[in-house]
């Protein structure tokens, strides 16, 4: 990873979703670090390597609600902007997240990421 390179926690539950994200944000400059739920221990270690929580489109309710009852408690704490897709019609789950329709293209999700980043 190079240095200065914003490194972006992404929680996914479709490969085909987390390999679409992980060309997107590549070919933006971006380093990934992907999450399928909450990481137990790891937890604090993981939000002080991290600039950007991602929680990508159609994750399941249930695995959604424990991520976000977790790391966004966190996340806050420790001041990381969250973005979250959403599929058009979709509602937004993190309380004053930043928000983009999901599919999007790489224009859109870099000016969302920097936009969620100049925020720090």
């Amino acid at each position: 990873m190079a240095v200065g390179q914003p490194v972006i926690a992404v929680f996914h539950e479709d490969p085909v979703v987390q390999k679409a994200l992980e060309v997107l944000l590549e070919v933006a400059g971006y380093h990934i670090r992907s999450l399928r739920e909450p990481i137990g221990d790891e937890r604090d270690e993981l939000l002080g390597a991290i600039h950007l929580l991602l929680i990508a489109p159609q994750v399941d309710t249930g695995h959604k609600k424990a991520l976000l009852d977790t790391m966004s408690s966190l996340a806050v704490q420790a001041e990381i902007p969250i973005l979250e897709l959403i599929s058009e019609g979709g509602k937004q789950s993190v309380r004053g997240g930043r928000v983009v329709l999901w599919p999007c293209s790489v224009e859109q999700l870099n000016r969302a990421i920097d936009a969620a980043l100049s925020i720090e």
